[in-house]
């Protein structure tokens, strides 16, 4: 919102949480874990996604409060950096026989 003048106000705790799963003929590369995991925390609230070979986590958690109006972009830069992380495509390949984690 360009040129907020009035506080932003969140009153609604809010936390979403999300774990994916794929069988044992699928695993998830070393460089597209450490790609993916990620997180990033301020007075607005947190978010990490983690990844290993199978499994990849995600949560999300705002903070209620009331901030100056100047705060929006800092309130919406959670969401946002949440919301494009939440939103990358992810890279799992088959097994080959033989390998495990």
């Amino acid at each position: 919102i360009k040129d907020r003048q009035s506080p932003l106000r969140w009153d609604l705790p809010f936390r979403l949480k999300s774990e994916v799963t794929w069988d044992d003929s699928l695993e998830m590369l070393k460089d597209a874990q450490t790609a993916m995991t990620r997180d990033h925390e301020s007075a607005y609230g947190r978010w990490k996604m983690q990844t290993t070979a199978k499994v990849l986590s995600f949560e999300f958690s705002a903070q209620r409060g009331t901030w100056k109006a100047g705060e929006y972009d800092g309130f919406h830069a959670l969401w946002s950096g949440a919301r494009d992380q939440w939103r990358k495509e992810i890279s799992v390949k088959p097994m080959t026989t033989g390998e495990g984690s």
